[in-house]
C-alpha cells in the first residue's frame, strides 16, 4: 500500500512540475513555445534603456522616465520588459503629464528588442485616448564623443483604434505628445 502511495505521488509531481523555459528577449515570437517562458534580458540589454530622457526647444520640454521590470506575468509567459511614464510641456503649459510614477499604469511598456538591442518597440498609451492604439519605435545611440549623453530616437506611429460599437462617438486619436523627437539622457 506504501508503494502504491509512493507511486500516485511521483505521478502527480511529474504532471504537475513542469520547467520553464527561459528563451532569450531578443528571440523572435515564432521561435519561443507556445507557453510556460520567459523572455529573460540575458545580456541586460534593457538597461541603456533605463533613466530619465528629455528632449527641450525653448519653453517646451518632453520627459519620459523608464524603468525595467523583471519576470512580468503576460498571460501564459514571462517576460522582463521596460515600462514609464512621461510628460510633456508645450509653451509652459503642462499638456500631459504622468508622472510621478506612484501608480502601477505602465503607459509605456514592452519588451521586443532587436538583436543588438539598439532599437525597441513598445505600445504607448495616452490616458485621455483609450481607443488610441500606438505603437512607439525608440532607436537607442551611444555617443562616443566625450561629455556627450546618450540618444534616444522617439518615434510614435499608429497602428488602429479599439472596436467601436454603433452609436457611439469616433474616439480622439490626434497625439498629444510629440511623435518624432530625439531625447538625450538626463
Amino acid at each position: 500500500m506504501k508503494n502504491a502511495w509512493y507511486c500516485i505521488i511521483l505521478i502527480i509531481s511529474t504532471f504537475s512540475c513542469t520547467a520553464q523555459t527561459v528563451v532569450p528577449l531578443s528571440t523572435p515570437s515564432l521561435d519561443t513555445p507556445k507557453t510556460n517562458y520567459y523572455r529573460k534580458d540575458l545580456n541586460n540589454v534593457l538597461d541603456k534603456y533605463v533613466g530619465t530622457w528629455t528632449y527641450t526647444n525653448g519653453n517646451t520640454s518632453f520627459t519620459i522616465v523608464l524603468i525595467k521590470r523583471l519576470k512580468v506575468k503576460i498571460t501564459d509567459y514571462y517576460t522582463d520588459e521596460i515600462t514609464g511614464w512621461y510628460k510633456y510641456v508645450e509653451n509652459g503649459v503642462v499638456k500631459v503629464n504622468t508622472l510621478p510614477m506612484t501608480h502601477n499604469k505602465y503607459l509605456i511598456h514592452g519588451a521586443n528588442v532587436s538583436e543588438d538591442g539598439n532599437l525597441i518597440l513598445l505600445h504607448f498609451n495616452d490616458p485621455a485616448r483609450p481607443k488610441m492604439s500606438v505603437r512607439l519605435r525608440m532607436n537607442y545611440t551611444a555617443n562616443s564623443a566625450l561629455d556627450t549623453q546618450p540618444q534616444l530616437s522617439w518615434k510614435l506611429t499608429h497602428t488602429g483604434t479599439s472596436f467601436i460599437l454603433e452609436g457611439q462617438p469616433e474616439p480622439l486619436t490626434d497625439f498629444r505628445v510629440p511623435t518624432n523627437v530625439t531625447l538625450i539622457r538626463q
